[in-house]
């Protein structure tokens, strides 16, 4: 997970905030209050989402969360995750390497 996650997740805690506060206040009007319904479903749900994290195939996830990393690796598929975690993606996939030997004559 990158560094931009993290303030994402931050973000949209304090929209949501910002939202229901707003929708508590303007209740007079019916479109401010399917407005602020609206806006506080859609980032319920992105701060849902940001629990979750997909590796691909090929590849495992290393958790580091605030410079300390976990002994478990995640598996490529869908895994939860703690959203302010940063999920570092290696390879697993074989790689072939050659190399190119010259012996000096003489």
């Amino acid at each position: 997970m990158k560094e931009g996650k993290k303030m994402r997740f931050i973000l949209l805690l304090l929209g949501l905030g910002l939202v229901w506060a707003l929708g508590k206040k303007g209740k007079t009007k019916f479109w401010d209050a399917t407005l602020s319904t609206t806006l506080f479903v859609i980032l319920l749900l992105a701060i849902l989402f940001s629990f979750f994290t997909v590796i691909p195939a090929g590849h495992v996830g290393v958790i580091d969360f605030f410079g300390h990393v976990s002994d478990r690796t995640l598996k490529s598929g869908i895994h939860l995750v703690n959203p302010m975690a940063k999920i570092i993606k290696y390879s697993i996939k074989t790689q072939e390497a050659t190399w190119m030997y010259h012996r000096k004559k003489g």
